[in-house]
């Protein structure tokens, strides 16, 4: 039996090459669609599985293509520019983009105000709080995770459904509140198990952190949340002034 040889990677640098092939062959693919395995790409072009897997990782190391935990790999869509001047609803960004958002509602009930929280968002320990736990996503695929902890007394009548949209509209359309805006830090961190499993991410991934005090117009904290970004789904901007030597305030997380 003859086995055919591709030439072209026999010429130069193997390595070299196949990144050359992949990079053509990613260019016919459209955002979501599946991409080739590590076995189809050690078979096509003849090089070892080592090879195919470090050709992989390139890839995916510069944000062209994602791994899904038992999926395999994929064409990954654009990012989405998060402007940070502003509050922005991830229900329509997502939608002007032309993305298709979703969100899951995995927790959702009452809590406790515990002291750390309690001096966040201006209430007395063991203050009535919301508490949720909400999994965005962009065309089927997890981008975002979030924990939001949202004052009672300012929000007296909210339901596991009410948090399947966007809260800034329910907040401001339905409930007729003013939004004053929200002091938000944002740092990197690495992907626990349990974020892994419903992120559909490898443990230990990059993942950007938002760190938010909500509050209303007239300065009330409205409420707390931890967000988790998949790093190569978003892009955070901001405008910033000339330069300052004052103190920028700082934002203590809750443990």
């Amino acid at each position: 039996m003859t086995t055919s040889v591709n030439t072209d990677l026999v010429r130069t640098p193997v390595y070299q090459q196949l990144n050359d092939h992949l990079r053509r062959h990613l260019a016919t693919l459209q955002p979501g669609d599946q991409f080739l395995t590590e076995r189809e790409i050690a078979e096509r072009f003849q090089v070892s599985r080592a090879t195919a897997n470090k050709a992989l990782a390139a890839l995916v190391g510069e944000g062209l293509i994602e791994f899904r935990k038992g999926l395999g790999t994929f064409v990954r869509p654009s990012t989405l520019a998060y402007d940070l001047r502003h509050l922005m609803s991830y229900t329509a960004q997502a939608a002007a983009a032309g993305r298709r958002p979703e969100t899951r509602v995995l927790e959702f009930g009452p809590a406790e105000a515990d002291a750390a929280q309690a001096a966040l968002l201006g209430v007395s320990a063991g203050a009535p709080l919301w508490r949720m736990e909400r999994l965005r996503l962009l065309d089927g695929a997890p981008t975002i995770c979030e924990t939001r902890l949202v004052v009672q007394a300012l929000c007296p009548q909210l339901a596991a459904e009410d948090c399947a949209g966007s809260l800034y509209d329910l907040w401001t359309s339905r409930r007729g509140l003013r939004l004053g805006g929200a002091l938000q830090a944002v740092s990197a961190a690495l992907c626990d198990a349990l974020d892994a499993g419903r992120m559909q991410r490898q443990p230990g991934s990059a993942l950007l952190v938002a760190e938010a005090v909500g509050r209303l117009a007239d300065g009330r904290a409205l409420w707390w949340e931890r967000t988790r970004y998949a790093a190569e789904h978003w892009r955070f901007t901001i405008h910033l002034g000339g330069p300052a030597e004052a103190p920028r305030p700082t934002l203590e997380p809750i443990p």
